[in-house]
């Protein structure tokens, strides 16, 4: 039997850039993107780490008997350049979406707190937690409201990051904004404010181990990708989703029988709907 996956690495900036032109979406059946800050702020710092986060699993569009629905991931805007997508994510929304919306999207992430509250969220590097050996990268991940501001319960301000002026004077060492980290040339220009915000010997002394600590491993970072050919059939997608999304956040039985009937062209979800409003 031929072969109908190959298996490689894919560049992080390549992959966010594939979703945010179009090129990569989602099949219809998909279930919504549901990941909290926590889970955020921790796949953020195992990024940060160079540590591995699992593959992903895209589909090749293309093949007249396999057509899904398709849907732009979360965030992605509606003006995306491609009209049709070339890979269909099968395995990692999760994953990629967070990472999209944080590092990519160019807006506050619309995620839930501790408590199940819905929040819109920034994601910062804290500079000096980054190039400190001992201290624990998931507190150097700090998440700040939409406002970027932290304040305390009577209103006072504790923290802002609100502008660039402000962020390389935060805390410590500064608060280097993350979702910048993949664009070079923004880089430059927060760097250029970074190293005159203090004195220059001192500033490019950090400068250069927050970039080896921090910058370099995200501007580096790929992502395993298993790419299912054209010619794999729509039975085997739907079979193949139904094993890889029974881990991580489970699926309910209801999602994976919208997943089962997709093979038939049938649209469970839109079914369930049209009858709940009989």
């Amino acid at each position: 039997m031929a072969k109908t996956f190959e298996s490689g690495d894919i560049p992080l900036a390549d992959l966010l850039n594939q979703a945010h032109q179009g090129i990569l979406q989602l099949p219809d059946f998909q279930r919504g993107w549901v990941w909290d800050d926590d889970h955020i702020v921790s796949l953020l710092a195992s990024v940060s780490r160079s540590f591995p986060i699992g593959a992903v699993m895209t589909l090749e569009t293309g093949n007249a008997d396999v057509r899904f629905q398709p849907r732009l991931l979360e965030g992605v805007p509606s003006s995306a350049t491609a009209d049709e997508p070339k890979y269909l994510l099968l395995d990692g929304q999760q994953r990629t979406t967070s990472l999209y919306l944080a590092l990519r999207s160019g807006a506050p992430v619309p995620t839930r707190d501790t408590r199940k509250k819905d929040v819109e969220r920034w994601y910062f590097a804290d500079i000096d937690a980054c190039i400190d050996p001992d201290a624990d990268r998931n507190d150097a991940i700090l998440s700040l409201p939409a406002d970027k501001r932290r304040v305390s319960a009577r209103g006072d301000v504790l923290l802002d990051a609100s502008a660039t002026e402000m962020q390389v004077r935060a805390g410590k060492a500064g608060l280097f904004p993350l979702d910048i980290v993949l664009n070079p040339a923004a880089i430059t220009d927060w760097q250029v404010a970074f190293l005159m915000a203090g004195p220059p010997e001192e500033q490019v002394k950090i400068w250069k181990s927050f970039q080896e600590a921090l910058i370099l491993p995200f501007l580096h970072y790929s992502v395993p990708r298993i790419a299912l050919d054209q010619k794999t059939t729509k039975e085997a997608v739907c079979q193949v989703f139904e094993k890889v999304n029974t881990g991580g956040v489970e699926l309910t039985v209801f999602e994976l029988l919208t997943a089962t009937y997709a093979a038939e062209n049938f649209r469970l979800r839109d079914d369930w709907k049209r009858r709940q409003a009989i």
